[in-house]
């Protein structure tokens, strides 16, 4: 069976495009050019990871130093003394986990911590209401 001429004619035409199209996006314009995503992206990952570390080794220390803030908190929450001891050793054990090269298992299981610590920090916060204000408690007046 005979095609007619002009089928032909759109195929050259689309081949044609498709290679002009193809040729006209190897090329890389000038400021993906100038982007080195190699470079940028460990200094990314490292300068999150050590936000994080520094603000678990920060709570970490806080919580167990007794801070007097911190002890109004936790009473206010509800949560008994010796909690600060229990939460200031895991958070720095966190820390430590997180900073240390490989042991991938490990800095996992310290993230899901981390990630249980604040979402609970958070609920307790929602809990005891003292997100948008703290409602009166004696320990806060």
């Amino acid at each position: 069976m005979n095609m007619p001429d002009r089928f032909d004619e759109e195929a050259e035409l689309h081949t044609q495009t498709t290679k002009t199209f193809r040729h006209a996006t190897d090329k890389k314009s000038d400021t993906a050019a100038r982007i080195d995503w190699n470079r940028i992206r460990p200094i990314a990952f490292w300068a999150t990871t050590l936000v994080i570390a520094f603000e678990l080794a920060s709570g970490s220390v806080w919580n167990l130093m007794t801070i007097e803030w911190v002890e109004l908190q936790m009473q206010h929450l509800g949560y008994p003394h010796y909690f600060d001891y229990i939460s200031g050793t895991w958070q720095g054990a966190a820390a430590v986990a997180i900073i240390v090269p490989r042991f991938p298992l490990i800095k996992e299981w310290a993230y899901a911590g981390v990630f249980l610590l604040w979402t609970g920090a958070a609920a307790s916060h929602l809990a005891a209401a003292t997100v948008l204000s703290c409602g009166g408690c004696r320990c806060c007046s």
